[in-house]
């Protein structure tokens, strides 16, 4: 706002300088009456002008924004899939480490999640870099699909596997 107010008033005056130095050219009024009517005058439309540049520039900033959010949204929510593939990775390496017949459903299960997650990821970045080079709408919303498929199934192998892994665990420690 104040960078703004600046470049109105030096607008003024130039303005005004300018139209001061042609009146004195051809004589009739003083040089300070008229430029100081022809400030007043401008200083309103100064303002207008002003604020109608201001208006376009923050359409085209916001415009900007949020093209770059909606570029930066996939991004940043192919985060979230990415720490769930890591500790899916992690859980399918501690069931495999203590494997015995009836801890194969689990580790499918935690592998199911890890493949889902893993998916998962590439598709959010897949729609990231869609929208930069300006992919066909039904691509995107295919990929937007399958990313949403990818994190139910996920969810439900993780879980299931939590429970089924929790169960097993249970049946092997004596009861006290």
């Amino acid at each position: 706002e104040g960078s703004g107010k600046k470049t109105a008033e030096r607008l003024i005056e130039r303005v005004g300088e300018a139209v001061g130095g042609r009146i004195s050219e051809k004589g009739g009024k003083s040089i300070e009456t008229t430029t100081k009517a022809l400030a007043k005058q401008l200083e309103s439309g100064g303002e207008r002008v002003l604020e109608r540049m201001t208006e376009r520039g923050s359409a085209k900033t916001s415009v900007r924004l949020a093209k770059g959010l909606s570029i930066a949204l996939p991004v940043v929510g192919g985060i979230f899939p990415m720490y769930l593939l890591r500790q899916d990775v992690q859980r399918f390496k501690e069931e495999r480490s203590g494997v015995d017949r009836q801890a194969r459903t689990p580790l499918v299960l935690f592998a199911g999640a890890t493949i889902a997650d893993c998916i998962d990821v590439l598709l959010h970045f897949f729609i990231a870099f869609g929208l930069v080079l300006h992919f066909h709408h039904h691509r995107l919303a295919v990929a937007e699909e399958l990313s949403m498929g990818c994190a139910v199934v996920s969810t439900f192998c993780a879980v299931f596997g939590e429970i089924l892994s929790f169960k097993i665990q249970r049946k092997k420690q004596p009861d006290f």
